[in-house]
């Protein structure tokens, strides 16, 4: 894939047991994502929507007005597969 900027995925050649080769991913393990999670305290006009890592560390809070959009973009801010929860009265 030259030109395109891409790179193919590393992966070893071993000879298996029948004296085949088989591709194998490479050994490198990603470091595993920490958990996040996002609380949303919803009103009638404005929203606040906080995030939080594992230890309850305050990553970010944010005030926005109650457009979809708005809140799929500031929740989408913590990342996938964050864990949300809201809040409505």
């Amino acid at each position: 894939m030259k030109g395109r900027g891409l790179r193919p995925r590393e992966v070893s050649s071993d000879q298996d047991d029948t004296g085949g080769l088989t591709n194998q991913p490479s050994t490198e393990e990603e470091a595993p994502m920490e958990r996040r999670y996002v609380g949303i305290d919803l009103h009638r006009r404005r929203s606040v929507i906080m995030t939080m890592d594992e230890a309850g560390e305050v990553l970010s809070s944010v005030r926005i007005p109650n457009d979809p959009v708005a809140m799929s973009l500031a929740v989408a801010e913590a990342g996938e597969g964050a864990e949300v929860a809201f809040e409505a009265t």
